[in-house]
């Protein structure tokens, strides 16, 4: 368990909490059960409610429990969650619009469309064929999946996508990729 704190450290280190702040956010807002406009002002609210905080605990203890087993069971997952989590925001940014009129992610999200996210999409599924193999590519299915179903039920929601909810389908993706490494062994 250990080593799985420690990746987890190196991992934030090395990027950043933007996206796990994301996830907080995007719950905080989404399971307000508020309006579209009072969702949106929930997630740019700077201080994190119950439903953040809940699901960031949760966060925290699956994925050092996946970690702790996937670096026994096939520790090339660890290599490759991060890839296919990253295909996340493509997708996202090329396939839907912004929930808000302005903001820090629109620039992103106008820049990217569908070219954008098929390249994202070949590129990822070359490197994890490469390093993974034929369960890779079903992992990576899977997650384009579960991609895709997050950024509709956002939309369906709040119109649209944001920083916040890019960020939460990253993380979330993380952890599918992870518990997936595990259940194709």
């Amino acid at each position: 368990m250990i080593i799985a704190v420690l990746i987890i450290i190196i991992e934030i280190l090395a990027v950043g909490i933007i996206h796990i702040d994301g996830l907080a956010d995007t719950f905080d807002g989404l399971f307000s059960y508020a309006k579209k406009e009072k969702m949106l002002e929930i997630m740019k609210d700077s201080r994190i409610g119950t439903n953040g905080t809940v699901v960031l605990i949760l966060y925290f203890i699956t994925k050092i429990t996946i970690i702790s087993e996937i670096i026994t069971i096939n520790p090339k997952y660890l290599i490759i969650f991060p890839i296919i989590a990253r295909l996340s925001t493509s997708v996202n940014a090329g396939l839907s619009d912004y929930a808000r009129k302005s903001g820090m992610s629109n620039a992103i999200i106008s820049e990217n469309g569908i070219f954008e996210v098929i390249f994202s999409l070949i590129l990822t599924n070359a490197l994890v064929f490469l390093i993974i193999g034929t369960k890779g590519g079903i992992a990576l299915f899977i997650a384009l999946l579960f991609i895709i179903l997050f950024m509709l039920n956002v939309r369906k929601k709040i119109g649209g996508i944001t920083g916040d909810t890019m960020g939460a389908s990253l993380e979330l993706t993380s952890i599918l990729v992870l518990f997936l490494g595990i259940v194709l062994r």
